[in-house]
């Protein structure tokens, strides 16, 4: 789902960039591990469709007419009925730019499902997935420019360094050296990642 809170750099420069361009659609996802119970295949279309239409000043008629056949049942849409509007409204915009933020965290059962239905969109939009490494999804983009990025040392330095001084001074303060392990420690694992 799409949370405002968890926006990353690259959704946020292409709504800046696009902000006044009617013609350009942006909708993201951030999975969420936490969230599993929420991320099933038909709400993650669902929250891009729901983006690209508060993109646009009207609803279209097979947006109202949805809308209207499961209000008035008190029922949800279909995946079928979701996948026909997102391609509909992807269509009425000149350029639409997709991005999936860490698809590793999208439970494994719909993941692969999900990204699928992403890919189908093409080329229409274009598309740019974040994931930890992942052979499963590795391989989904074999043919695709990749860009492998990771947190340099100093950045993790910095930032354990900020966190030791703040919540673990108390422990750190009586025993020096355990400052000094949990930094080694947590940039070991951090390479890992």
């Amino acid at each position: 789902m799409c949370d405002n809170e968890t926006r990353s750099i690259v959704v946020d420069n292409l709504r800046d960039r696009f902000e006044a361009v009617s013609s350009i659609g942006i909708a993201s996802v951030y999975c969420n591990y936490k969230e599993e119970s929420e991320q099933t295949l038909v709400n993650l279309l669902a929250g891009l469709w729901l983006q690209l239409v508060q993109r646009c000043d009207q609803l279209s008629d097979d947006v109202k007419d949805l809308y209207y056949k499961h209000k008035d049942k008190d029922t949800l849409p279909k995946l079928a009925d979701v996948e026909k509007v997102l391609n509909t409204k992807i269509g009425r915009y000149e350029r639409v730019f997709i991005i999936v933020d860490a698809l590793d965290e999208c439970a494994g059962s719909i993941r692969m499902d999900f990204l699928r239905k992403v890919q189908a969109l093409q080329p229409k939009a274009n598309l740019l997935v974040t994931s930890r490494f992942d052979d499963t999804i590795a391989r989904e983009f074999e043919s695709c420019p990749r860009l492998p990025i990771g947190a340099s040392t100093e950045d993790v330095l910095t930032y354990v360094s900020s966190r030791i001084s703040g919540q673990l001074a108390k422990h750190t303060n009586r025993d020096p050296s355990l400052a000094r392990e949990i930094e080694e420690a947590v940039v070991t694992k951090a390479q890992n990642m």
